[in-house]
This record gives C-alpha cells, sequence and structure tokens, in this order.
C-alpha cells in the first residue's frame, strides 16, 4: 500500500543510522557476554546489517522461557524447512543438532540502554 511505501521510503533514508545503532549494540552484546561459556556468540562481521542477532544455548527451551518470565522477548528463527509437512522429513543431522540451541537476542535500533541493561542483567542471572 501506499502507506507501507511511505514507511519503508523514510526508513531508508536512515538505513546507515539504523545499521549503525545496531552495530554499536551488537558490539555491545559481545562485550558483555563473552565471558559466558553457556552462550554462544556470533562472530563479529562488520559488513552485516544485523537484522538478528542470533545465539547459541543448549537449553534453548528453557532460557527462552527464563527470558519471557523476565519480561525479555527472545525469539527462534530458521526453522529447518525439513520440520514442514510440506517437505519430505530428510535427516540433517547437524541442521537436527544446532537449530534446537538456536535463540535470537532482542535487537532493533531503538533498543534503550534501560532495556539492553535488563537483557543483559537478565540472560547473566540465567543458569
Amino acid at each position: 500500500s501506499d502507506i507501507t511505501a511511505a514507511i519503508g521510503l523514510a526508513q531508508l533514508e536512515r538505513i546507515e543510522e539504523l545499521n549503525n545503532k545496531r552495530k554499536l549494540r551488537v558490539l555491545q552484546y559481545l562485550y558483555e557476554l563473552s565471558d559466558l561459556k553457556w552462550l554462544k556468540l556470533p562472530k563479529y562481521d562488520p559488513n552485516s546489517s544485523w537484522h538478528l542477532f542470533v545465539t547459541r544455548v543448549e537449553e534453548r527451551n528453557r532460557f527462552i522461557d527464563y527470558m519471557l518470565a523476565h519480561g525479555v522477548s527472545v525469539g527462534v528463527h530458521y526453522k529447518p524447512l525439513t520440520l514442514y509437512p510440506i517437505f519430505p522429513s530428510t535427516p540433517l543431522p547437524v541442521t537436527d543438532r544446532v537449530w534446537p540451541t538456536l535463540a535470537t537476542l532482542p535487537l532493533f535500533p531503538d533498543l534503550s540502554d534501560e532495556e539492553f541493561d535488563h537483557i543483559i542483567k537478565t540472560i547473566r542471572s540465567f543458569k
């Protein structure tokens, strides 16, 4: 629609600013959480737009429940196609091992310092 297009055009004018805000939060996540052995963090890529910050946690479901109970929305992305009924159930050993550990942390340009601090404190208090 015209409204969606207008919003999209306005966001495109700010794309560099928005990407830089996400990159800064990514660097902060990496710095604040690097000592947690149970949380596997992505490697920093300066060329990424960082639309998602996907981590790996062995106890993903318990982690997500804990985060949600403390007011932090953690997502799960990239569900393997073989888990949808329309696709054949083909064994994919690496995918089958890794996907259940993926958890996406909040990452958006307008994430406030207060929200970010709460996310970090909540993650650090898990286990």
